[in-house]
């Protein structure tokens, strides 16, 4: 896109235009598709992007997930996602997680404390 500029031009499959303000710098969120056809972004001097609409393929309009269910957990996951006529697998990433060892110091002080609290009170002797 043009450097500083902050709207783009979209000309719908019928000719008509529309005066877009981009959201941020390089977005564009663009939601008259109501038309099949070829949709063309422009600045003032040349075509900067072109992208198309399909409404009556059911296999390209159709974005949701597709779950599947782990039958001994009974977790539903993403198998995998269909974009057009391209599946694309989900993986599950992992990461190390680091557990947090101060709750475990906390409950042993304060066991501690009951303990000299308990024995202070009673008069024991240890």
């Amino acid at each position: 896109m043009a450097g500083g500029t902050d709207q783009l031009n979209v000309e719908l499959p019928n000719g008509s235009r529309r005066l877009v303000k981009l959201d941020s710098p390089g977005q564009l969120a663009f939601h008259e598709t109501g038309k099949i056809g070829i949709y063309e972004v422009s600045d003032d001097k040349s075509v900067v992007k072109r992208f198309s609409v399909n409404l009556f393929d059911r296999d390209e309009r159709d974005i949701r997930l597709q779950l599947g269910q782990k039958v001994n957990e009974g977790v539903k996951v993403v198998d995998s996602l269909s974009i057009g006529y391209v599946d694309v697998l989900a993986e599950s990433t992992t990461s190390p997680v680091r557990r947090e060892l101060w709750p475990t110091l906390l409950l042993g002080a304060l066991v501690v404390l009951v303990v000299e609290w308990y024995i202070y009170n009673r008069c024991v002797y240890v």
